[in-house]
């Protein structure tokens, strides 16, 4: 159940009840890779009051602590008595291709380690995709989210929002996500970004920030908040292997 407690303007405060207890919105999920620990998470809820958590029910099914999650429940496991969502592997499939698992298999094993809300596999949208291809996505999307819908039991389900730069797809996937038995809807990453970010009919070039356009606009009139958001990606993928042949450079003189 998800109630509004407060507005003001467009923001607002909910609270939303789980079986592991309430989670106070908007929340900030810190994100637990059972493979590289770097803070436990009662170090989240001591330090941090974190009420919810994120950890990835593909990497704890491919990994090597399947059968421990599977016998101590994921609670148990990660040693967090608030809520926990699960993420399914779809980001796994934007970065490598592919995952080997069905979205039937992901909702049938976050629905036996205890996640309070288990993520669908939905289909990854790449800002590249072109109108024929986001929209098999958004159709494949909206299959597995019926499929997930008809397996979830008394899980929360979290739905996804797909269809890449065309935002009247997006809306369909949305529209047709929401129908369902979903409680919460993740959306597609290129959709945080408010406006297309190659997209150069705004204007003026250098506008002031404003309700609109929060970070403004650059020389050409695009949303500089957009570019910065799609931007990101492009950067934390580049970065790493950036530093790794820094490193091997480095050792070599």
């Amino acid at each position: 159940m998800f109630e509004v407690r407060e507005r003001d303007g467009l923001g607002r405060i909910g609270v939303m009840e789980t079986r592991h207890g309430r989670v106070t919105t908007p929340a900030l999920l810190p994100v637990v890779n059972p493979n590289r620990p770097i803070i436990p998470p009662a170090d989240l809820v001591n330090r941090f009051h974190a009420e919810i958590l994120m950890t990835n029910a593909y990497i704890l099914g491919r990994g090597p602590h399947r059968e421990s999650v599977l016998r101590q429940g994921l609670h148990e496991f990660l040693g967090f008595s608030g809520a926990i969502m699960t993420d399914s592997g779809a980001f796994q499939s934007h970065v490598y291709g592919d995952v080997d698992v069905t979205n039937a298999e992901v909702i049938e094993f976050e629905k036996r380690i205890g996640a309070d809300l288990g993520t669908m596999l939905d289909v990854f949208s790449e800002p590249s995709h072109d109108r024929t291809q986001a929209a098999a996505d958004v159709e494949e999307t909206i299959r597995r989210a019926k499929e997930a819908d008809s397996l979830r039991g008394e899980m929360a389900l979290v739905g996804a929002v797909q269809g890449g730069l065309h935002p009247d797809l997006r809306e369909r996937c949305a529209r047709e996500v929401s129908t369902l038995g979903v409680s919460v809807c993740a959306i597609g990453g290129t959709h945080i970004a408010p406006y297309d970010p190659i997209n150069d009919s705004f204007t003026p070039s250098y506008a002031h920030p404003a309700w609109a356009h929060p970070f403004g606009m650059d020389r050409v009139g695009r949303d500089v908040l957009s570019r910065v958001f799609v931007g990101s990606r492009s950067v934390l993928e580049v970065a790493p292997a950036a530093t790794l042949l820094g490193v091997s450079l480095g050792s070599l003189l």
